[in-house]
């Protein structure tokens, strides 16, 4: 369904004359409707549980620092979507943990979270898609903006945090929990692909 609405659209969009063939504008454009669904039912779960702005946080945080690390993809969009909404859902519990926990553990339990995200993306990011090859100084670069983007919206949360109490900022936390999963399965499914 979601191929043929882009179909669609590409032919309606471009023609025989435009610089790429047209399946590359359908691919295009079948990638951007599959994200617009994802965030679009991200933003109304988020606001169906009273969570709206940490829905908004966690989609930017997510964006931002997984397009630099890479992950996991799945093979369809339906089962891609249907991760990014389960990955959310998990968020929000650990986030609703971690408001509750913040009050005793205050920063240090957020420090401990980024510690162990720059570990993780240190170690093994950014990862290769099948789809998207990386070179060696692409890699150094990606690995580095990764971390600095892990530690600048760190610091922003803990000083939003402390300046102006705003706790929606902790579901940045959670957040790179799941961009690490992502980046670790990927790790071993491509691992195992290679064994093969």
């Amino acid at each position: 369904m979601l191929h043929s609405l882009s179909r669609n659209i590409a032919v309606f969009l471009f023609d025989d004359n435009d610089k790429f063939p047209l399946e590359v504008y359908i691919y295009g454009i079948e990638i951007c409707l599959s994200s617009l669904i994802g965030i679009v039912a991200i933003l109304i779960i988020s606001f169906m549980i009273g969570r709206f702005f940490e829905g908004i946080l966690y989609i930017i945080t997510l964006f931002i620092i997984r397009s630099c690390t890479g992950g996991y993809h799945a093979p369809t969009y339906f089962k891609c979507n249907l991760i990014y909404i389960f990955s959310y859902l998990c968020t929000i519990k650990f986030y609703n943990f971690l408001s509750k926990q913040y009050l005793i553990f205050n920063n240090y339990f957020c420090l401990i979270i980024m510690i162990i995200s720059i570990i993780i993306i240190w170690l093994y990011a950014p990862v290769e898609n099948v789809n998207k090859k990386i070179n060696e100084k692409s890699k150094k670069k990606f690995k580095r903006l990764s971390i600095i983007e892990i530690v600048l919206s760190s610091f922003v949360a803990i000083l939003i945090l402390c300046m102006f109490h705003f706790y929606q900022a902790l579901v940045i936390f959670p957040t790179f929990f799941v961009i690490d999963i992502s980046v670790l399965v990927e790790v071993i499914l491509s691992k195992r692909r290679n064994k093969k």
